[in-house]
């Protein structure tokens, strides 16, 4: 059911939505730090009029090596119609390959760290499919199932996921793309002046307000349907997010003095 809304949506975004905005930028990169805002942005570029191409039945179906661990490549967006608009979402460190994208609009997405491991901790623990959701259910104190949560491996990097996200950051602060970077913490304290950006950053023309309005609508709408994150995932459209409350220095009081020297010790590592 969820499939054929969406496909229906992305035709209609395709073949009837093109004079609704003005549309310089035709292939549009959201890429941020994990549990950053990267699905709010993605949700804003499908007010837009914008077709995910990693997941729209209307595109090509082109997948990169390693997409699942975050990792992108020119081929997929060559893959894409260039008169059509098409957003792809992920969540990779910054490689020279970005510097071979052509006419592709990137856009980065950061977040206080800590604020973003602690969304990170959430969802893996409401998601029990998660790889460490199991070893982290057996943990009874919350702080320390957070804090094992923050000191645990990354899979792919093979650090833990504290020292992985400063590592994301400084690889994108010292980029070419450090103008392209727009922070979650703007958004909260004003969402339209955020999106005006975010419009402007684009070459679009567009309503800030009644976007907002749109997202917040959505919000209510999933706040109806359950209180589980899980649940809530697969109405929003899978992975696409699930409008979580993303408040701003919640996770002050989840990092003791401990974390707190090693975050001090790993930001002055990169950096940061």
């Amino acid at each position: 059911m969820l499939e054929a809304r969406t496909l229906i949506s992305d035709i209609r975004k395709d073949f009837f939505r093109k004079s609704k905005f003005s549309h310089a930028n035709n292939k549009i990169l959201i890429n941020g730090l994990a549990k950053s805002g990267t699905s709010l942005v993605e949700h804003i570029f499908s007010e837009l009029g914008y077709v995910n191409g990693a997941r729209s039945l209307l595109r090509s179906g082109y997948k990169c090596q390693g997409y699942q661990d975050g990792f992108i490549c020119k081929e997929l967006f060559d893959s894409f119609p260039n008169n059509k608009n098409t957003f792809v979402k992920t969540h990779s460190v910054f490689n020279q390959e970005f510097m071979e994208f052509d006419k592709v609009k990137v856009i980065i997405i950061l977040r206080d760290v800590k604020d973003a491991l602690l969304s990170r901790y959430y969802h893996v623990m409401s998601d029990p499919l998660h790889w460490d959701n199991k070893r982290l259910s057996e943990i009874n104190c919350e702080q320390e199932r957070f804090k094992q949560s923050v000191l645990a491996l990354n899979p792919v990097y093979g650090f833990s996921q504290l020292e992985y996200y400063l590592f994301w950051k400084a690889s994108w602060i010292y980029s070419p793309f450090n103008n392209n970077i727009f922070y979650y913490e703007d958004y909260k304290n004003s969402s339209s002046d955020f999106i005006q950006r975010l419009a402007e950053h684009c070459e679009l023309a567009v309503d800030p307000l009644k976007i907002e309005n749109t997202l917040e609508n959505k919000r209510k709408s999933l706040s109806k349907v359950s209180k589980s994150l899980f649940n809530r995932r697969f109405v929003s459209g899978g992975d696409s997010g699930t409008f979580r409350k993303g408040l701003v220095g919640e996770s002050e009081r989840f990092f003791d003095a401990e974390l707190n020297s090693l975050f001090s010790d790993l930001s002055e590592k990169y950096k940061i």
